[in-house]
């Protein structure tokens, strides 16, 4: 049985292919396929991101109710992620470079930096189905314009591969009551040392103020589920919610992974955790880098650099804010770093101070 707050109990198997989601069968939802038309992919790189902008309907207000990928290359194509442009100036920034109309290699964050959804290969769950308490805002007040972006891996360096790639939404005029946002959490300060076999790195940044801040207005969010993502030598996650109120102690995951086949934890509509404003959320990430002889560093662009991070959905949105990044900067939290002064450091010089942290680390571990 669940405990009082809701943690523990995860979702059942997926439902079989036809009626996976019975919502998108009900009158006035339709369908839009947002994809690449078949490019030929760079020939000599292990990894790379392709991007492309869409526009979006907006004779009136919608929400995306479910969501597939639709995958061309299953060699190559590892991950997606759905950006809207949720504030003015990055529509402005879009416009300036020349948009996004057709399929171009870009950088990690895209112009338009709200993350609103992503999917990643080797999932438990290939596609995602709302129901009838939470959407996605798109149409005439809402997103506009969106940028869907692939990374993709080409470990063996395969030549002449071509990907056409996109994303299946489905969206509908009758409004949930609910809109979703994306949490992520994790640790940007990674350095693990050569041959080590079951190196852990933490954060614990989001709790106490920092979690009041980030989740006002609202006195409880639910969560809907979590995508998992660390690289090539993760092998173990840990993500606990602790209640500010109790004291308790949630596991929310506490399990074995692998790259090539992301971790993915949803729970059903009553068994869903409760967040609240002050609570907090920790993780932790193992790595196996005993066949490795060089230091593995933080990185988002090569799988050969490491991540941990956790992709939380959460409803109501907080913050009128999609897509934060409460990202712990080794032992400052994010809250630290987004006040205007951190002890004597201004936000500029405690920015180069972190910028340096890795690099310190490596000099003192080679000495």
């Amino acid at each position: 049985k669940p405990d009082a707050c809701g943690g523990g109990q995860k979702v059942n198997p997926p439902p079989k292919e036809d009626d996976w989601c019975p919502m998108i069968k009900a009158p006035f939802v339709q369908s839009m396929v947002l994809n690449f038309e078949r490019t030929l992919m760079p020939n000599g790189r292990e990894v790379f991101h392709l991007c492309k902008e869409f526009s979006l309907p907006s004779d009136t207000n919608y929400h995306i109710i479910a969501w597939e990928p639709v995958i061309d290359n299953t060699v190559l194509a590892h991950h997606l992620s759905l950006y809207a442009c949720e504030q003015p100036d990055e529509e402005a920034v879009l416009e300036q470079i020349g948009g996004m109309q057709n399929v171009s290699e870009c950088k990690l964050v895209p112009p338009c930096s709200a993350m609103i959804l992503t999917w990643s290969g080797g999932s438990s769950f290939p596609r995602r189905c709302y129901g009838n308490e939470v959407g996605i805002p798109l149409g005439r007040n809402f997103f506009k314009t969106v940028i869907l972006q692939f990374h993709y891996n080409n470990f063996e360096l395969l030549k002449d591969q071509y990907d056409g790639s996109g994303l299946k939404i489905y969206y509908t005029p009758v409004l949930r009551p609910n809109e979703k946002a994306i949490i992520a959490i994790g640790q940007t300060d990674i350095a693990i040392p050569p041959k080590s076999k079951n190196f852990a790195v933490t954060a614990t940044g989001f709790g106490g103020s920092c979690s009041e801040k980030q989740l006002a207005p609202h006195k409880s969010y639910r969560i809907l589920s979590v995508l998992w993502h660390m690289h090539l030598i993760g092998i173990y996650g840990k993500l606990i919610l602790t209640k500010n109120s109790t004291g308790e102690r949630l596991t929310l995951i506490d399990e074995p992974m692998q790259y090539h086949r992301t971790k993915y934890v949803a729970w059903d509509a009553g068994q869903q955790p409760i967040l609240e404003p002050g609570d907090a959320l920790s993780i932790e990430c193992r790595y196996d880098a005993s066949k490795r002889s060089n230091w593995t560093l933080f990185g988002g662009y090569s799988a050969a650099d490491e991540m941990c991070m956790a992709f939380i959905d959460v409803y109501p949105r907080p913050q009128n804010h999609f897509y934060q990044m409460p990202v712990d900067l080794g032992q400052f939290s994010y809250c630290d770093v987004i006040e205007p002064q951190i002890g004597n450091c201004s936000k500029n010089t405690m920015a180069g101070i972190l910028q340096n942290t890795q690099r310190a680390k490596l000099r003192k571990a080679s000495s």
